[in-house]
């Protein structure tokens, strides 16, 4: 009877879409189901026996209308096909998804209903269903509009006897909401929020896939590294808003810069029109481009020299206007890595290189840049046993009042010795601790070596000592307590020390450079700014803070005698220095000419080799004495001539 099959298929599926539970007869609709033709099997042979055919057959017509408005309101959208793909029926949900009448639709083809690349997966779902392999299958498919739009939908498809005729039946669900939704966590999952670019996860997934690209096809991969130059200093200076929009300037410039690469790509690979080019933010302020199909190192040097021009153009910022640079560091598939991580790093190195050589500029990775690596992982491995070994020391340069040729101070500078590697120059392990975070345990031992050999000197007379302090230590919350646990361990007077620190380390956080700063001088602490017309120097800050001295950078002095502009720099930084009350010392200072400038100049203090070189601890304390008994020696001399 067609009727029970009717009443067995379509039943648990209309059951399951007006219960709006999954497709695939869940277990609760089939035994509903199940129960329900029972009975009704039960109810109709017994009416056939007791009540009469004709009342069983209005009940099953009543059925049948009751299936038939459960179709029609099921809250989701339900199409009947025939066994050739043709439309039998749709109900009103489906007319809301698509937006066509029932008319419209039926009899129409079910691959009309659908994008044209889903017509082939259909084919083939539909094959499976027919032969038996499968009872029901879900997908998701794009399901076209009648204003011709496409809307995601969750498709659940079974086989259906519709009077007396074998049909499918499809249950069709709008998820174009949920699919945006996922869609948009996964773009953000792979892209940076602020710039839009890709991310470094994205950029490192797709730099693989270039590489394997690479060595099928025999081609070259190069990546163009771009860190923005003192962007530091306009973030920690107009804060992370200015910072922010920065950022968005410079992402906004390096994809304009995409065009231009991917004409140059294309050159070479005129049978490949998809991009060959691609940028991503890897860092704060570190972008990458990845070039793919080169042969040789000449597109990414002209790739190079557009983001370069590029950022010649200041980016305009509440009024302001911020003047930009980058330094742009260069490597090649296969040539400097035959791997993601491997090629970033070169990459990295290469920038860093550009970066010391003066900013604003480009430069490709070399051998030399490898073994600098090689030997900056063989200082730091040595490092971290440096301090244990003993082979850590301190020595002493001296510093002179110029006006009396008098001994005011030291600076202690720390010194290196492996039996390994010999020498070791600051430049070089300095920056390796600061990096590495050792450079608080090297900061400690150097400030309480120091104290402790000032404390020897004071025998012979008031000399101070000044300690350079990294940025790493500064920025430390316990740094001020630091300082002063040293001073009570070691029993030195507080105003006998004095700290230098950099321009930048200051401008880091300016309210907590200042407030530390104040607590130090409140202590008696001293505090000069060394290398000073190097950085940022301005009068805004320095009239804000309270500093005793600026350091002139032996950069400048070294130009004294031979350059009209190096003189007037001088000049101006002593001027200003005058202005605000500091004490001005000069370092670097290596012949007589140079003390005769400095001298009309109105310099306080000197430093350089002409006074003295760098010394132990043993020779600095002969020093003190020396100058100690002389200057005792001239005090008695002039107390003499005043008796006579």
């Amino acid at each position: 009877m067609s009727w029970v099959f009717t009443i067995s298929v379509v039943f648990p599926v209309l059951t399951a879409a007006a219960l709006r539970l999954p497709a695939g007869f869940p277990c609760t609709a089939a035994i509903v189901c199940l129960l329900a033709l029972t009975i009704l099997f039960a109810v109709t042979c017994f009416g056939k026996r007791v009540l009469g055919v004709h009342d069983v057959d209005e009940a099953l017509r009543e059925n049948e209308l009751r299936f038939r408005n459960v179709f029609e309101e099921a809250l989701v959208g339900m199409v009947i096909l025939d066994m050739a793909g043709r439309v039998h029926s749709v109900n009103r949900g489906f007319c809301d998804i698509t937006g066509f009448t029932a008319d419209e639709l039926t009899g129409k083809h079910v691959s009309a209903l659908v994008a044209a690349d889903e017509h082939a997966a259909i084919v083939d779902d539909r094959a499976l269903l027919l032969s038996g392999k499968v009872r029901s299958y879900r997908s998701e498919r794009k399901v076209i509009r009648a204003d011709g739009a496409l809307v995601w939908c969750r498709v659940s498809v079974s086989l259906l006897q519709w009077k007396g005729e074998l049909h499918t039946i499809a249950l069709i669900e709008d998820i174009t909401g949920q699919k945006r939704a996922r869609e948009e966590l996964a773009r953000l999952a792979l892209h940076d929020p602020l710039t839009g670019l890709p991310n470094r996860r994205h950029f490192e997934k797709s730099l693989e896939e270039a590489i394997l690209e690479a060595s099928v096809n025999h081609h070259e991969v190069a990546l163009v590294y771009v860190d923005i130059d003192d962007f530091k200093f306009v973030n920690d200076t107009m804060g992370h808003r200015a910072g922010d929009l920065l950022l968005q300037e410079v992402a906004r410039r390096i994809t304009g810069c995409m065009e231009f690469a991917d004409l140059l790509c294309d050159s070479l690979l005129s049978d490949n029109d998809a991009p060959q080019s691609s940028a991503a933010r890897v860092g704060g302020d570190e972008f990458v481009i990845t070039l793919k199909g080169l042969d040789g190192p000449g597109v990414p040097a002209r790739v190079a020299e557009r983001l370069l021009l590029a950022f010649d153009a200041p980016v305009e910022i509440d009024g302001h206007e911020i003047p930009i640079g980058a330094s742009i560091g260069i490597s090649r598939y296969p040539f400097d890595g035959q791997d993601a991580v491997t090629l970033l790093q070169t990459a990295d190195a290469a920038m860093y290189s550009a970066k010391r050589s003066g900013k604003h500029r480009y430069g490709f990775f070399s051998a030399q840049m490898r073994l600098d690596a090689h030997q900056r992982l063989a200082v730091e491995s040595r490092l971290r046993r440096a301090l244990e070994h003993r082979e850590i020391s301190v020595s002493f340069q001296p510093q002179y009042e110029l006006d009396t040729n008098r001994l005011v101070r030291f600076e202690a500078l720390c010194r290196w010795f492996n039996p390994e590697l010999g020498n070791i120059t600051p430049d070089r392990f300095i920056p390796i601790a600061e990096k590495t975070g050792m450079i608080i345990a090297i900061g400690s031992f150097v400030l309480r070596e120091s104290c402790r050999q000032a404390l020897q000197w004071q025998s012979a007379g008031p000399v101070q000592i000044a300690v350079n302090v990294s940025a790493v230590q500064f920025a430390r919350a316990d740094f001020v307590e630091s300082i002063t646990s040293v001073l009570c361990e070691t029993g030195l007077q507080p105003s006998l020390l004095e700290l230098e620190l950099t321009e930048s380390t200051l401008l880091q956080d300016r309210d907590d450079a200042i407030r530390k700063m104040n607590t130090l001088r409140q202590y008696g602490v001293q505090i000069s700014i060394d290398d000073f017309g190097t950085g940022y120097s301005s009068l805004s800050y320095l009239q804000n803070m309270p500093v005793a001295a600026l350091k002139i950078d032996r950069s400048f002095t070294a130009k004294l005698g031979s350059s009209q502009t190096a003189l007037s720099m001088v000049k101006a930084i002593i001027a200003m220095a005058r202005a605000l009350g500091l004490r001005i010392v000069t370092e670097g200072v290596e012949n007589q000419v140079q003390v005769e400038i400095l001298r009309q100049l109105g310099c306080d203090d000197v430093q350089g080799f002409y006074y003295g070189k760098p010394e132990k601890a043993a020779l600095a304390l002969e020093r003190v004495m020396r100058e100690g008994n002389a200057q005792m020696a001239l005090v008695r001399a002039a107390d003499l001539v005043s008796a006579a």
